[in-house]
């Protein structure tokens, strides 16, 4: 999944509950990791295990249907040339593959940013970062 907002961008990976998070912001390179319960993040090449264990839920993009599937499709357009349809939710409007189900892209009413899904299925396991961490 890709980010862009109005300070930055990045990518979002899930892989079987796991997270991986890179974006980079007023020119700082970021990295975060959750696998499992454990969490790691990365700044400037340096990594730091907060302490504790985080209670949020970790993000599953297929929950997106469940939790959206009563609002109805306001349209039906082509986006990167898929069929999807538009919904529109809260906060702004999801845009759900036609054929498949998956979401591929939310864009936030106020134009302060988008999210892109892609690459369903093809991304590796993750793994902790190849360094030394400090726990904080």
């Amino acid at each position: 999944m890709e980010l862009a907002v109005p300070l930055g961008s990045g990518t979002i990976t899930v892989y079987d509950g796991d997270t991986y998070t890179a974006w980079t912001v007023n020119g700082v390179e970021m990295e975060a990791y959750r696998i499992g319960t454990n969490e790691y993040i990365v700044v400037d090449e340096e990594c730091f295990i907060p302490t504790g264990s985080s209670d949020d839920d970790v993000f599953e993009p297929e929950r997106l249907i469940d939790e959206f599937g009563s609002v109805t499709a306001t349209e039906t357009e082509p986006i990167d040339d898929q069929d999807v349809f538009r919904f529109e939710v809260d906060d702004g409007y999801l845009y759900v593959r036609t054929d498949s189900g998956y979401p591929i892209r939310f864009e936030s009413k106020d134009a302060s940013g988008a999210t892109d899904f892609h690459s369903w299925g093809e991304p590796d396991p993750i793994s902790p970062p190849d360094m030394e961490c400090v726990e904080q």
